[in-house]
């Protein structure tokens, strides 16, 4: 993937490893979220993605290319004079928009100087095309990410960042009419859906429609004040856990970071587990099984494909095999 890291606006400039180290140490003081660029004269970038203070990922940026970087090269990859550091506050949304555009593969990118209404125009096209991908906008110091999960696509994220400050947002297609009414120069990159960086950012959000649904069918069987105590049973459960969810009848709002598709899938598959116990003991099992059925029927094609290929398909027909026996999920 090509570097974004030019984003990141500078703060110091030609600095010892020692002082690198330093900044390092400060931001996890501070419980810093968002971006870290450690830039050096050779052209090579590095960008650490920090999350309350914690550095998640290292990557290994170049022009035309990004790689992650093993946990234990780290230091050594660090340990060179004459670097520039900056840095870019970003909420867990950015921070995981920003990981599927540095870890999901492009297959084919164009670049062009658009006017407002042009750029419109290609959005409208871009948001039909089946397959994933990424464009970046810019127009003075204005920088703009936007995500596209793949025709039909209800959600389109967005990564605002102007004069050193980041915002996220999610909308659709029709943002492109709400931008300044001004020239752009556009980089789009195509995907492919396929890869496991868009295999969790799709079950991300298939799982909120997934549970609101879920949760409604199983309020419309057993009434309301059940469904609100069995959402909060299911964050009860998620918390003990340590991950960052809540659930509710109006779905889940996701705050974690997961270190990989196999953690999202098995704390996703636990939480299903609870909600087939705990509904199965007040409208039965075979109900709950047809809770499954249906909401997983109603959910858009794309979310509907990962959805049954990462949860419900590897454990057999039937969501009673869904949920019954996942071994490996993290209590």
């Amino acid at each position: 993937m090509p570097d974004f890291s030019s984003i990141i606006p500078e703060t110091h400039q030609n600095i010892s490893f020692g002082l690198v180290e330093v900044l390092i140490q400060e931001h996890r003081q501070e419980l810093f979220s968002g971006l870290m660029r450690v830039s050096y004269p050779s052209g090579e970038n590095l960008v650490f993605v920090f999350l309350d203070g914690v550095q998640q990922n290292l990557y290994r940026c170049f022009e035309a290319a990004t790689e992650i970087v093993n946990r234990q090269s780290w230091l050594q990859l660090l340990d060179r004079p004459g670097a520039s550091v900056g840095f870019l506050p970003m909420g867990v949304d950015g921070l995981r928009l920003v990981r599927v555009i540095y870890e999901a593969p492009v297959l084919d990118e164009e670049q062009a100087d658009l006017s407002y209404d042009q750029l419109v125009d290609r959005v409208n096209v871009w948001a039909a095309d089946p397959e994933p991908g990424f464009i970046h906008i810019c127009s003075g110091d204005m920088h703009r990410i936007y995500v596209f999960v793949g025709n039909p696509n209800p959600i389109i994220e967005e990564l605002n960042v102007t004069d050193g400050q980041a915002s996220f947002s999610i909308g659709d297609a029709s943002f492109s009419q709400a931008l300044p009414k001004t020239d752009y120069k556009m980089s789009r990159y195509v995907s492919r859906a396929d890869h496991d960086a868009w295999h969790e950012y799709k079950l991300r959000l298939a799982f909120h429609p997934l549970m609101r649904m879920l949760l409604t069918r199983f309020g419309e069987l057993a009434g309301r004040v059940l469904a609100e105590r069995l959402g909060g049973q299911l964050t009860n459960w998620v918390s003990s856990g340590g991950w960052s969810l809540s659930i509710t009848s109006n779905g889940v709002v996701n705050r974690q970071y997961f270190d990989s598709l196999e953690d999202a899938i098995n704390v996703y598959v636990g939480i299903l587990r609870q909600f087939r116990d705990e509904a199965g003991l007040a409208v039965g099992p075979r109900l709950v099984e047809n809770m499954f059925r249906e909401t997983l029927a109603k959910l858009p094609p794309n979310f509907r494909d990962v959805v049954d290929q990462h949860i419900y398909g590897q454990f057999g027909p039937g969501s009673a095999a869904l949920i019954a026996q996942k071994e490996t999920i993290r209590l």
